[in-house]
Parts: structure tokens; C-alpha cells; sequence
């Protein structure tokens, strides 16, 4: 390939998965109800849009767990934008059960 860049950037693995659908725990994040939290999560794409986010947010449910991955530019502003007031409060409100998050910062490439 002539004249390939490759650049890395954090990509935040939230509710423990990757980009490539492989649990980085074998757990996902536990939710009150998955088609709710789907039907409820997508109407917050102008929250998500104050995050910094560089494409669009991954995610899958299976019955009362979901994950998901987005790709950041800036980790540390992420991580702390998921804990601001509207974001937890739109958790809530979408039966997350915020004991069960667990967020990776997925910072390490190979092959």
C-alpha cells in the first residue's frame, strides 16, 4: 500500500467487550430490561455527541445484558463524561444497573 498511515487511538471497551465482539472479562453489563434499554438509549445521540466520540457507538443486547465500544479521542474526557450528572441520570433511566459497568480503555494493538 502506497503511502499507509496507521494510527492508533483509545477505544473505551464499556460493559467489558471490544470493537470485535470479545468480552475482555466474559461479562457484559446488566440492565433492568434490554429491549427498554435499547429503545431508551437511542434517543440520547445529543449527549452522546458532547462525549467526542470519532464514529459511531458499537453495541449489542442479548435479553438483560449489553455492551458496547466507542472510539474516543481523548480517554480521560470520556471516562469522566460517564460520570456526570446527565449520563448517570440517563442510565437510570434507560435500567442500567451502574454495579455491574465495568470500562476498559482498550489501548494496546497487534497484528
Amino acid at each position: 500500500m502506497r503511502g499507509s498511515i496507521c494510527t492508533v487511538r483509545p477505544v473505551i471497551g464499556i460493559y467489558a467487550i471490544s470493537t470485535k465482539g470479545v468480552a475482555s472479562n466474559g461479562k457484559s453489563i446488566e440492565v433492568q430490561d434490554g429491549v427498554k434499554w435499547e429503545t431508551s438509549f437511542r434517543t440520547h445521540g445529543d449527549l452522546f455527541k458532547t462525549y467526542g466520540l470519532l464514529g459511531p457507538v458499537q453495541f449489542t443486547a442479548s435479553g438483560n445484558e449489553v455492551a458496547l465500544s466507542v472510539d474516543t479521542a481523548d480517554a480521560q474526557a470520556f471516562l469522566k463524561s460517564i460520570n456526570e450528572p446527565q449520563t448517570v441520570e440517563a442510565m437510570k433511566v434507560d435500567g442500567v444497573k451502574r454495579e455491574t459497568m465495568k470500562v476498559y480503555v482498550l489501548d494496546k494493538s497487534a497484528f
